[in-house]
């Protein structure tokens, strides 16, 4: 018996098909899932946030404190991650986003907010230090709150 290749083999249609949804509009709304950036502060790129942000949660000039533990490490090992996730709704602006190490940045991803984040890594025994944790985050907001109030 001859073999065909699967790619050999073509399909010729002479009717169009028949309708089966009948007429209706395929996308009758479309919604954004995030909603455009507005105002200067909403707009703000990638390396200007974590300028702010390092600034923010430094620690004796070149070092940065990470909001989910604790640790002090250089501000290049940082990362800039969302408090609340934007897979949960949350947005994609300074307020949101805050530094942290790259192990609190994996286990974070997009399945716990940053309390959901501190709350496992005390669980598992990975906080270094909770209160320098709370206060990189605490400063991390009040310099998002900064930054939007002067460009607003």
């Amino acid at each position: 018996s001859e073999s065909i290749a699967w790619n050999e083999i073509v399909l010729k249609e002479t009717t169009p098909p028949e309708r089966t949804d009948d007429n209706e509009v395929s996308a009758p709304i479309l919604c954004l899932k995030i909603e455009r950036a507005l105002q200067p502060w909403q707009r703000l790129t990638h390396g200007k946030i974590v300028e702010h942000l390092a600034a923010a949660q430094s620690h004796m000039g070149t070092m940065v404190i990470c909001a989910g533990c604790g640790r002090i490490l250089e501000r290049e090992s940082m990362h800039l991650d969302h408090i609340n996730p934007r897979a949960q709704g949350g947005a994609n602006d300074i307020t949101n986003r805050t530094l942290l190490c790259q192990p609190c940045n994996n286990r974070k991803g997009a399945r716990y907010t940053l309390t959901g984040l501190m709350g496992e890594n005390k669980k598992v025994g990975w906080m270094q230090d909770e209160a320098r944790a709370k206060l990189a985050w605490s400063r991390a907001q009040d310099r998002a709150e900064q930054v939007r109030d002067e460009m607003s």
